[in-house]
């Protein structure tokens, strides 16, 4: 009796790792949810990259609204200079107070206050060296510390207008700064020669870390979720007075309540560390919360389409990126494309920012932010009542069974 020759033994391994290779290509390609959110959202990440890198095909017209409190001549030269200016989309302004309004409501980028005194300064180069400073500043610049790219811009288009309409040449030998004095609007919006803003340039970053935060414990909770319902958990508990929707809701508040900590964390550390001082607590009180909702709503979601803790991983990882990026969270919206600024608008990441900004520094109250909260609350609810029964039918018994 003859036997087949056995294969050499350097060629089972490499067929044995081909077989195992090829069985996971297999078990990929049938987890169609996973395969999307592998395959098409890093092809969506590159365009929304290539997008901002590459910027509109001309350079946007920062936004600016203008004061004219000297009302000379040399002051209107300057105005007409700047209404005409390509780089800038410049508009007068009623007063101050309406210029520092349309500032914190993001409508201007910066706003230019033309202080009395304008036409009277000598120029830079006839002042003698380490001179200070006239007491009423010629030019006041108010700016939005998250929109300070587009402040640097207006800033270099403001200087050689405001040079060429009071001595006639757009450069003079000597430092022209003492012409603009650059006030960062903020937490109480500091009067001229004040202090900078409580907590400086952490008012912006502190809500985009409590926004991360409280991505991070949605992520955190829906892959546990998953792997209940993989494990059969889920399953064993609808025999529970309590049920599967009892523990649904249970996971959504803890979701909920660990996002509102991560928040208070945020804020403390920012108080403590960054001297931040927020305009509003009962309003960011709200946000924290209607935030946490909102993402907690969006975990039971993720977890209810996942059929495995992978696919829950790139599933809710791509989802919550390609937010974070449309929200001005990884790149600021001031950098990007008019049109792609514009689909801002449509993350729930913006909507939590403009209410952390609101009630951390801009003010507003809540007729600024209630649009915001009322966005977040109405998400958090939509997307658990459609995570609640996406968890219950795309359960172990209709995927297999649960491992044990």
């Amino acid at each position: 009796m003859t036997h087949a020759p056995r294969p050499p033994q350097t060629l089972a391994l490499p067929r044995a790792v081909a077989t195992l290779a090829l069985k996971d290509l297999r078990l990929m390609w049938r987890d169609r949810v996973g395969l999307v959110f592998t395959v098409w959202f890093p092809v969506c990440f590159a365009a929304l990259f290539g997008a901002v890198l590459s910027g509109p095909g001309v350079p946007q017209r920062a936004p600016l609204a203008l004061v004219d409190r000297d009302g000379s001549a040399e002051s209107a030269a300057l105005v007409a200079r700047l209404l005409a200016a390509p780089e800038a989309r410049a508009w007068l302004a009623p007063d101050e107070d309406h210029a520092r309004r349309q500032v914190l409501a993001k409508r201007a980028a910066a706003a230019l206050i033309i202080d009395p005194g304008f036409a009277k300064p000598d120029p830079p180069t006839h002042r003698a060296h380490g001179a200070a400073a006239p007491a009423a500043l010629a030019l006041r610049l108010l700016t939005d510390p998250s929109r300070a790219p587009e402040a640097a811009a207006l800033r270099g288009v403001i200087l050689p207008a405001a040079l060429t309409a009071r001595w006639g040449a757009p450069a003079l030998a000597g430092p022209p700064r003492a012409l603009i004095h650059t006030e960062p609007l903020g937490p109480g919006a500091p009067q001229l020669g004040a202090p900078p803003s409580a907590g400086g340039g952490y008012a912006v970053s502190v809500p985009q870390g409590m926004l991360w935060g409280v991505m991070g414990a949605a992520m955190a909770f829906a892959g546990s979720l998953v792997a209940e319902r993989r494990r059969g958990t889920l399953a064993r508990l609808r025999v529970t007075p309590a049920g599967l929707t009892g523990l649904l809701v249970a996971k959504h508040a803890a979701c909920a309540v660990t996002c509102m900590g991560v928040c208070a964390l945020m804020v403390l550390l920012g108080v403590g560390l960054a001297g931040l001082r927020p305009v509003d607590w009962p309003l960011l009180v709200a946000a924290s919360a209607c935030t946490s909702l909102g993402f907690a709503g969006l975990m039971l979601l993720i977890a209810g389409l996942a059929t495995s803790e992978p696919a829950a991983s790139g599933m809710g990882w791509g989802v919550l990126m390609l937010l974070a990026m449309l929200g001005g969270a990884t790149v600021p919206r001031a950098l990007m494309p008019p049109w792609l600024s514009d689909l801002a608008g449509l993350s729930p990441v913006a909507w939590a920012l403009d209410a952390f900004e609101h009630a951390l520094w801009r003010g507003g109250g809540w007729p600024a932010a209630t649009h915001q909260l009322v966005r977040l609350a109405a998400l958090g609810v939509l997307a658990a009542a459609a995570g609640a029964p996406a968890a219950r039918y795309l359960g172990p018994a209709r995927r297999g069974a649960p491992d044990t």
